[in-house]
């Protein structure tokens, strides 16, 4: 399909936005929080800390419907400024072909997996270490039994991200997003704790037109697990 590398993320709102309500001149009380949207990405990202980082997550890849061109990558990264390191699934569409990819990510450099054959169904775990001198990324489909890992330089992340990522389109601009129904992340940890624990925050995917696209669910109460929602392509 000639997907290239995920763009890095653009977030359009940042925080929550949280206004106050006045009924009869009773007590005021908060809004609920807004989650913010971004162009690129619907999932969890928190500022790094630290020198070393080792992120992970699973998820078992549903079944996408396609009508045009479209795609969606699941997964786990670290982010700089100006690159990306992770490994997800590419979930793809040609016309109303579905197409699923293991692909990892160093510095920006994309490469597919093909040792590790994906379908509907199939349980991945997903594996990011990195330090400022070496980067390690593993994707496993524990379903069949396969793996397969790509290393590289390291970097200095400036944020981490767990979730589901947009796709370029080779002509420019983002495909569309696949009716992927509903996506779950379990077994999310940085560093060996669960991703909650680090506080991070939530944020729904948008297209350019401020429609959203993915939304995202909150964490579960161990802090290890959550859900993304197609909401529109």
């Amino acid at each position: 399909m000639g997907l290239n590398a995920v763009s890095r993320r653009s977030l359009t709102a940042l925080g929550c936005a949280c206004a106050a309500l006045v009924v009869s001149g009773a007590t005021a009380m908060a809004a609920a929080p807004v989650t913010p949207t971004s162009t690129t990405e619907a999932g969890y990202t928190v500022a790094s800390t630290g020198s070393t980082f080792l992120l992970k997550t699973q998820f078992t890849v549903p079944t996408h419907a396609c009508s045009g061109q479209a795609g969606i990558q699941p997964g786990a990264y670290t982010m700089t400024a100006t690159t990306s390191t992770g490994g997800g699934v590419l979930m793809g569409c040609s016309a109303e072909t579905p197409g699923y990819e293991a692909v990892a990510m160093i510095n920006g450099v994309r490469t597919v997996l093909t040792k590790v054959t994906v379908a509907p169904g199939d349980d991945i775990n997903i594996s990011v270490a990195v330090s400022a001198s070496a980067s390690t990324v593993a994707v496993i489909d524990t379903t069949k039994a396969t793996r397969q890992s790509e290393t590289g330089a390291g970097s200095v992340p400036t944020h981490l991200f767990v979730g589901d990522q947009a796709v370029p389109a080779s002509g420019g601009g983002l495909l569309a997003v696949p009716n992927f129904g509903k996506l779950r992340f379990r077994t999310t940890t940085l560093n060996k704790v669960d991703f909650g624990s680090t506080t991070p925050s939530a944020v729904n995917m948008a297209n350019s037109a401020n429609v959203v696209q993915i939304t995202t669910g909150k964490l579960s109460a161990t802090g290890a697990a959550f859900v993304t929602t197609w909401v529109h392509s």
